[in-house]
Parts: structure tokens; sequence; C-alpha cells
């Protein structure tokens, strides 16, 4: 719209000039082919878009009646590309040099006035598409900025959100580690003793078998019953503090139902295992929620699968999507790799292997992790 304008405003100056040098009835014609080139170097695509400038221009130079539209030509003829550090190409150049020819040969040719409104209009011409180059180029890097400003925002968004889950996952096995100690400590204190009394009782009761006082025995069978549920009971608790593992099975169907709901993307869920412990849970839980991720948002995926199997030594989880494995490539080894490396950083701390990386059928991503046992029932007897 502002070329629009700008290009509105010289036509006017030109025809002005027309009627000023007293016009014949073949000064429609300059027009006409002033207008048509123009609206050729708006449609044409570069190199070939200065062509029809640079012909008008040599028109001026044969027929002086071509020279009151020069102004418009100019407008167009200043328009070239502006490069980071470098001019203009020889395609540019040639219409600029023409311009300059044409305009001294515009004072040689016509009367004193049209002359110096001609050279006049060809310098308001000049200061409008010099304007209005400007204030694009300034809206484009403007909008440049923006869009950086806006991906370093989702970026750090997205690192705050790695963050945040870093965190909750060390409070969890911190708190899995401190339930763990707690559990050790009745177990190998409270329990131990109520055992031990449970024991004494017994043997009070076995020397005190033959006595004729059967009151002394009642009250020993009432004793051990109480320690004997005591003891019951603290085991319980034990068992239910020690308990080191999570329901991934649950964890992972509300993470595949709430992603297919938000992306729409179809995940085959596969759980083959009987159970699985607390850091492992929450590892894989991490994993398979940053591999969705990838799979929408860089893979374009619209299908995908998370399995999980248990073996005799070891957990294993694969994530497969259909999504283009070099996006998710070039995602992986640029700045936006984080949520790999944090996918790979759960994993090895727990003493296992991780690979990401491109199908083997060569179509899609994969996400393998595997978690030895050993390793994990070290951590959980530490």
């Amino acid at each position: 719209m502002d070329r629009l304008i700008d290009k509105l405003i010289v036509s006017i100056g030109c025809v002005a000039i027309i009627v000023v040098a007293e016009p014949d009835a073949f000064a429609i014609v300059a027009v006409l082919w002033a207008l048509v080139a123009s609206g050729l170097f708006e449609w044409l695509g570069a190199p070939w878009r200065t062509l029809p400038l640079d012909a008008y221009l040599v028109l001026c130079l044969i027929w002086p009646l071509f020279l009151p539209m020069a102004p418009l030509i100019v407008y167009d003829a200043l328009r070239w590309r502006r490069r980071e550090g470098e001019g203009p190409t020889l395609p540019e150049v040639v219409p600029l040099g023409l311009a300059v020819i044409v305009l001294i040969n515009a004072a040689l040719m016509l009367a004193v006035v049209p002359g110096v409104l001609v050279f006049l209009f060809s310098g308001l011409a000049a200061m409008l598409s010099w304007r209005t180059t400007t204030m694009r180029e300034r809206a484009l890097r403007q909008q440049r900025t923006e869009d950086e400003l806006r991906g370093r925002g989702i970026a750090l968004e997205a690192r705050n959100r790695d963050l945040r889950e870093r965190r909750d996952y060390e409070v969890d096995l911190a708190t899995m580690a401190e339930r763990g100690r707690i559990a050790r400590d009745i177990h190998d204190n409270v329990g131990h003793l109520l055992t031990r009394a449970s024991l004494q009782v017994e043997a009070l009761r076995v020397a005190h078998e033959g006595d004729a006082d059967g009151a002394l025995d009642a009250s020993l069978a009432a004793v051990q019953a109480t320690v004997d549920e005591a003891l019951a009971s603290v085991r319980e608790s034990v068992h239910e503090l020690h308990e080191g593992t999570l329901d991934l099975a649950d964890k992972l169907r509300g993470l595949v139902g709430e992603f297919e709901q938000q992306s729409g993307m179809t995940v085959a869920l596969t759980c083959d295992f009987d159970s699985v412990s607390a850091p492992v849970c929450l590892a894989f839980t991490a994993c398979v929620r940053e591999a969705l991720a990838n799979a929408v948002h860089h893979g374009r995926a619209k299908a995908a699968s998370v399995r999980v199997v248990e073996y005799p030594a070891l957990w294993q989880l694969t994530v497969e999507d259909d999504g283009e494995a070099e996006a998710s490539t070039a995602a992986s080894s640029g700045a936006t790799g984080l949520g790999l490396s944090s996918m790979e950083e759960r994993v090895i701390a727990l003493g296992g292997h991780f690979f990401a990386g491109p199908a083997p059928s060569g179509h899609g991503w994969r996400v393998f992790c595997s978690v030895p046992k050993a390793k994990d029932d070290e951590e959980a007897r530490a």
C-alpha cells in the first residue's frame, strides 16, 4: 500500500509535467508505457524485473516524448535490494546509470520549466523510494528481532520446564531414599527388639508351662499376642516405607492419554513388566514425556509407540515415531538438544545406556534406554 501511494503521487507529478510541456496526442503513449514498465517491475522476479525499466529509459534517450514520465521509473530504479556489506548488483546498477543519463538528457532536450519539474519530481521520487524502502527494512528487522526473542523465550521456557522436572525428579529420589533409610532403621532397631521380646515371652511361657497357676501363662500369652501384633504392624509399616516402586504403567497411561488429547498424535503403549523401581520409574516417565514432545515439535510425527519391557537383569524403554528423522537430527545437534541430553543424563545416572537417532527402518526417530537392575538394587540398599 505504501508503494502504491508513492507511485500515485509521482504519477500525478509526471502528468503535471506533461500538461506544462503542452503535450500532443502521443503523450498518452508515454504514460501507458511508463505504467506498464512500473507494473512489470512489480510482477517480474530478479534479475528480469529491471529490464522494463532499462527499456523505458532507453526510449527516453531516443524520444523526448517519454521524458516527463521518467520520475516514475526513477522511483523503481532506486529500489535495489539492500544487502548487508554489499552494494547493488549489475542488473540493479544499469537502471541507476541510465536514470542519471536520462536526467541529463532531460535538462538538454526539454524546456526550462518541464526540465526543472522533471528534476524536482525525480528528487521527490527518490526520497519517497528511499523512505519506503528504509521503513520496510526497519519493519523487517523489527520482525526478525521479535521472532528471535520469541524463539529465545520458547527455548528458555523449555529449559525452565526441564529444570523443574529435574528438581521434581531429584526431590522424589531424595524422598524415596529417606523413606528407605527410615524403613531400614525401623527394621533393624524396633523390629529386632520386638522379635527378641516375642522370643523372650515365648521362652517364659515354656519355662512356666508346668506351673499350677494358669493366670501367669494367660498373662504371658496376652503379652506375646500384643508383641506379635506390634511386630506385624511394624513389618507392614516398614514394607510400605521400603516400597521402592511406583506404578509406572499408570503413569505412562495417564501421560500417553493426556498427550494424545493435546497433540492429536496416536501413541501405542506396551507395558511388559511386573514392577519398576522408583528412580527408574521417574527416569522412564521423563524420557517418554520428552521423546513424545520431540516427536511432535521437531519430527512432526503422527504416530508413536512406547514399549517398556522387564528382563531378568534390566528394564528397557523404547520410543519410536514416524516423524522426520532429518528434522529430529538437526534439533538434537543444535541448542534445542537439551531434552536429549537431559534424558541421557538421567539414564546414565542409573548406570544405564541411552541412544537416540533414526529408527533402524530408516523412517522416524527412535529413543532407546536400558537400566540394569543390579545398579538400582545397590542404590536402594545404600
